[in-house]
């Protein structure tokens, strides 16, 4: 747990015997023993801190700070699910909610709507991190997917794996319903969307003005080059992706300034015709065995300071990327370069434009 976290939750944490621990506060019944003494042994709270206040004095856990309580959701629910493990990891999120999480899974009982209904009142309109991460649907996650779209003004960071119902909601947010929305990730199976479809998801997020960081899983929706991202600083996709397309793609971003490239495939292009300069991108990742070259012969990037690439053929399109754009490095990297990494040590001119 990072030191400012635990500063933050230590007051929540009661050692002393007497308070009532925390399985009674969601009712004893059906709750497992064996589970239960890991988490005992670990802590007692105070039955108080887990209930709404009812005087003028705050709870602790309501005292906690938004940037914190933003987190706690996405921190402790998911790694609770694996029910192998005995029990939950001290540092990995406050404490308090932790307990609450780990003795409701432990009981056994299908109370997820309950925990988020929990969740949501505690963060009192703190910015919520939330992944959807159903591939089909059931009666309780349509319920659990209400809750929460309803809920979409407090939205800062969600991850979405389409399907028919998650889809239906996305296509009908609007920009006012989502202030808060900086990074979206979206995830699904290519089968069960058409072209079509994700050109709309694509118009659907362009529209939102705070969106900052987007990355995308599906094949890049021919829509893309065509719309305006005015604030989109960090673009990443997993999807094969030609030369033509990737300048394309950071001619559309006005101020991206981190973009990863997870499969680029070369392809020939009019290097004159197709040059590009992205003035505000800072780090540029490629990963894939073909050569760069060609995309680094129409590139101009005054600001980059990091860049990952795979092993080169040869070192002249990188060294003229670095020298044309006449910006300094602080950040290089190679994949699937194995031992041959320490020849790349051997040339003078990564020296020359690399700081530190």
């Amino acid at each position: 747990m990072p030191s400012t976290l635990k500063r933050l939750v230590r007051p929540l944490i009661r050692r002393k015997r007497g308070f009532q621990p925390v399985q009674n506060v969601l009712g004893p019944r059906g709750y497992d023993s064996q589970y239960h003494s890991s988490i005992n042994n670990l802590l007692e709270l105070d039955a108080a801190s887990l209930e709404p206040p009812t005087t003028s004095i705050e709870a602790p856990i309501h005292r906690l700070p938004v940037e914190v309580l933003g987190l706690i959701f996405i921190r402790t629910l998911d790694p609770l699910r694996d029910r192998r493990r005995r029990g939950p990891q001290v540092d990995s999120s406050p404490i308090v909610l932790c307990g609450v999480l780990f003795n409701a899974y432990c009981r056994g009982s299908k109370n997820d709507m309950a925990l988020y209904r929990l969740w949501l009142e505690r963060t009192r309109g703190a910015p919520l991190v939330i992944n959807f991460d159903k591939f089909y649907h059931d009666r309780e996650f349509d319920a659990a997917l209400n809750l929460f779209f309803s809920h979409s003004s407090h939205w800062a960071d969600v991850t979405i794996i389409l399907q028919p119902l998650t889809y239906a909601k996305l296509l009908r947010l609007r920009p006012e319903d989502v202030p808060l929305l900086k990074r979206v990730h979206i995830l699904g199976e290519e089968l069960r969307f058409t072209k079509d479809d994700a050109n709309k998801i694509i118009s659907t997020l362009a529209q939102i003005p705070t969106l900052s960081n987007l990355t995308w899983s599906f094949e890049i929706p021919e829509n893309i080059f065509s719309l305006t991202w005015p604030n989109l600083r960090r673009f990443s996709t997993g999807m094969c992706l030609q030369t033509a397309e990737c300048l394309a793609l950071l001619s559309c971003f006005p101020r991206i300034e981190d973009i990863v490239f997870d499969t680029y495939v070369h392809s020939p292009i009019d290097v004159v015709s197709s040059a590009v300069t992205v003035k505000s991108l800072r780090s540029l990742s490629i990963r894939s065995c073909d050569d760069p070259a060609e995309l680094f012969d129409a590139l101009t990037l005054p600001s980059l300071n990091a860049l990952l690439l795979p092993k080169p053929e040869n070192f002249s399109s990188p060294e003229c990327l670095i020298n044309r754009s006449g910006c300094i490095l602080r950040h290089l990297g190679f994949s699937r370069t194995g031992v041959f990494s320490l020849h790349i040590l051997t040339q003078a001119y990564f020296y020359a434009r690399f700081d530190g």
